[in-house]
């Protein structure tokens, strides 16, 4: 992925932003980096990776065009076993935990129903066969996971500083008209499709619903 075209900041409508803020510093370990009236800003010390901005009505509608989900990227796999522990610690609700070949993957969603993913990413060459892409949705292993804490300390202080907004999944209902818009308009480039979805640079994927 290019250096200088890569998924940066991503804004969320927020209707109730007090329960939102609990949510994603206690359970999902962002920490506030600025507030003001209206907006509220949080990452993991450098660059922003959500911005709250609040509209009494903002709260998003299930199973419609728009964001499917979000997804941070951690640094490591420790890291991520880490994130895993932490969310089976407190029992937090998950929605999925996936083996995708090219990366590991767990997934939940926030108060007012916006999709999260929390992974780490495997070296390229591991699914990287030249002309083609290794790519599945299989169930984590789990205990394999867990295992690459060892004996280090799993202490729960939050996401780990240089964690990055690795990509977004939108819901569209139409596939070749959101390419058409993306990509003709936008200029990204088409890397791949499987089934109802195209995969697009920088790290934005469109899924038909």
């Amino acid at each position: 992925m290019s250096e200088l075209h890569s998924i940066g900041t991503v804004h969320l409508r927020v209707a109730d932003v007090e329960r939102m803020l609990r949510y994603y510093e206690d359970v999902i370990g962002l920490r506030v980096h600025e507030r003001q009236a209206d907006q509220v800003r949080l990452g993991t010390g450098g660059p922003d990776l959500l911005v709250f901005h609040h509209y009494p009505d903002g709260a998003r509608p299930s199973e419609r065009t728009g964001l499917y989900h979000f997804a941070l990227l951690v640094p490591s796999r420790f890291d991520l076993a880490v994130v895993l522990k932490h969310f089976a610690d407190d029992h937090t609700p998950l929605h999925g935990l996936s083996e995708h070949i090219t990366s590991e993957a767990i997934y939940l969603s926030d108060p007012e129903g916006n999709g999260i993913e929390i992974y780490r990413d495997r070296d390229r060459d591991y699914w990287d066969e030249g002309d083609s892409i290794r790519l599945a949705t299989m169930p984590l292993d789990v205990q394999d996971l867990l295992r690459e804490i060892g004996d280090q300390d799993a202490s729960w202080t939050g996401l780990p500083e240089g964690t990055v907004m690795g990509h977004i999944h939108l819901h569209v209902n139409s596939v070749p008209a959101a390419e058409a818009f993306y990509g003709g308009l936008l200029g990204m480039e088409v890397m791949f499709n499987v089934g109802s979805a195209t995969f697009m640079a920088y790290d934005l994927s469109l899924i038909h619903i």
